[in-house]
C-alpha cells in the first residue's frame, strides 16, 4: 500500500519494519524484547533493520537518539520530510536534550508510526504537527 510508493530501499525497509509493528503493545520495561515497543525502541529497531545504528553514547532513548542525530548534522526541515525520517517531539520540560519526550517514524502521505503509550500501543496515524522539536534523517 504505502510501501509501494517508497523508492529508496533503506526507507522502504525502515517503514516496512515500523508498519509491521502496528498493534504491538507499548512497554518501557520490555522495550527490547521484540514483543513490546516504546517510541525510541521502535525508532531504533526500525533503523537497525536497515543497518543503521541511531543509538548515541550507548543509549537508545528518544532524547539521546535526537541528540546524536542533531550533533552529527542529520537534522532537516519539516518541509524536506521523507519516509523513514524521524520526528522528535517535546511534550514536557524534562531536562533532557531539547526536552525531547517522544519520537515518531514518518512513513509518507502525512502518516507516521509511533509507539504512543500503554493505552494504544504502536499506532499508524496522521503526523502530529504540534510540539515538534526537530526532524532528522539518520
Amino acid at each position: 500500500i504505502i510501501i509501494s510508493g517508497i523508492t529508496d530501499a533503506s526507507a522502504r525497509q525502515i517503514c516496512s519494519y515500523a508498519l509491521s509493528k502496528v498493534g504491538y503493545p507499548y512497554s518501557q520495561p520490555y522495550r527490547d524484547s521484540g514483543d513490546y515497543y516504546d517510541c525510541s525502541s521502535l525508532a531504533y529497531y526500525s533503523w537497525k533493520s536497515a543497518g543503521v545504528d541511531i543509538s548515541y553514547g550507548g543509549a537508545t532513548t528518544d532524547a539521546t537518539e535526537g541528540q546524536g542525530l542533531d550533533e552529527t548534522g542529520k537534522t532537516i526541515s519539516f518541509d524536506e520530510i521523507q519516509p523513514g525520517d524521524l520526528i522528535f517531539y517535546s511534550y514536557t520540560n524534562n531536562g533532557r536534550y531539547k526536552n525531547i519526550s517522544h519520537v515518531a517514524i514518518y512513513v509518507g502521505n502525512g502518516k507516521a508510526v509511533e509507539a504512543l503509550n500503554e493505552s494504544v500501543g504502536v499506532i499508524y496515524r496522521d503526523v502530529s504537527t504540534g510540539s515538534i522539536v526537530m526532524v532528522a534523517r539518520p
